[in-house]
This record gives structure tokens, C-alpha cells and sequence, in this order.
């Protein structure tokens, strides 16, 4: 695994995974609901959210 989280050191096969780890220790949540606005760490999580 050639990607390494700098703040834990785990890691990722692809740059895409290293980024959505990331957001768990920056707290950036860059994908909103556009029905109720709530924000989510990833597309996968809003997308739960969409259909719950």
C-alpha cells in the first residue's frame, strides 16, 4: 500500500481512499444533502442518508 495516512500511517492501494480517510481526522464533511443540508464525510454515508 503505497498511500499513507501522515497522521495514523494507514494504508490505502489508491490517492482517492487516503483522501475520504482523511476527512476522519479533519473533520471536512464535503457532501450535502440538498434535501435537509446536512453534511457527510462520504458520498457513500449521504447516499444512506438519502434513502433512509
Amino acid at each position: 500500500k503505497k498511500h499513507i495516512c501522515p497522521v495514523c500511517s494507514a494504508g490505502f492501494s489508491r490517492p482517492s481512499e487516503l483522501k475520504t480517510h482523511s476527512h476522519k481526522h479533519t473533520g471536512e464533511r464535503p457532501f450535502e444533502c440538498g434535501l435537509c443540508g446536512r453534511h457527510f464525510s462520504t458520498s457513500s454515508n449521504l447516499g444512506r442518508h438519502v434513502r433512509s
